[in-house]
């Protein structure tokens, strides 16, 4: 996840500052910093004996759009020493509004590659179903807003559940995101959902401290 601590603002969230570097092109080179910063990553990960953990990196409509994208995330896979199995690239309906069929060429060709995709923020977007069939994606990831009333209602728990098991239909995995309660963690397990991913396991942290995480986990 990117963050920006800034000396003059402050933490500045995310919703501030990416849609002006959408707007301003900035977010190609941060684009650029961030894959390089993601597969090195990846490669620390290896070092300490973990090649099965993914690293996933959310990819804008922006720098899916331009010619050299697939070249540049090959460049950093390759000088990184890792695998590209290693590397998850996000992608939300946003980046197929401009091209429906290019976007998939490219997203077919790191498929192709190696690389893992998934499909984030799903039911969000107009028309999620239409894309789900055409996209090469290996994972589905539904949005915060639907999990925040898992729990709550019966109703919105019956639909999360056939989002869960539509995409095990398509043979997809599953990650819900924004879990934040013990009793949303537990009626998801129920729904065999896949992977589970917020704050009830912990708030963003930085590099050091992931480590940390992974090696106290590894300890205990």
């Amino acid at each position: 996840l990117l963050r920006w601590q800034s000396a003059e603002h402050g933490a500045v969230p995310p919703a501030r500052f990416i849609p002006l570097a959408e707007h301003s092109g900035l977010i190609l080179p941060i684009g650029r910093w961030v894959m390089d910063a993601a597969c090195k990553f990846a490669n620390r990960l290896s070092e300490l004996g973990r090649t099965d953990i993914h690293v996933a990196v959310n990819i804008s409509p922006k720098q899916l759009s331009v010619e050299d994208f697939i070249e540049n995330v090959r460049l950093s896979i390759d000088s990184s020493g890792i695998e590209p199995c290693q590397i998850e690239l996000e992608i939300t309906e946003n980046v197929l509004i401009d091209s429906l069929e290019d976007s998939i060429r490219k997203l077919e060709e790191l498929k192709e590659f190696g690389v893992r995709l998934s499909l984030d923020d799903f039911g969000t977007g107009f028309s999620s179903l239409t894309y789900l069939r055409s996209l090469p994606v290996g994972t589905l990831k539904i949005d915060k807003r639907f999990v925040d009333d898992v729990g709550k209602n019966v109703q919105q728990d019956d639909f999360v559940r056939l989002i869960i098991d539509m995409a095990r239909m398509m043979e997809l995995n599953v990650v819900a995101e924004g879990v934040e309660t013990e009793e949303q963690l537990r009626r998801l397990a129920e729904m065999n959902c896949n992977c589970i991913q917020g704050y009830v396991f912990s708030r963003p942290v930085s590099e050091e401290e992931a480590v940390r995480l992974l090696q106290n986990n590894q300890e205990n």
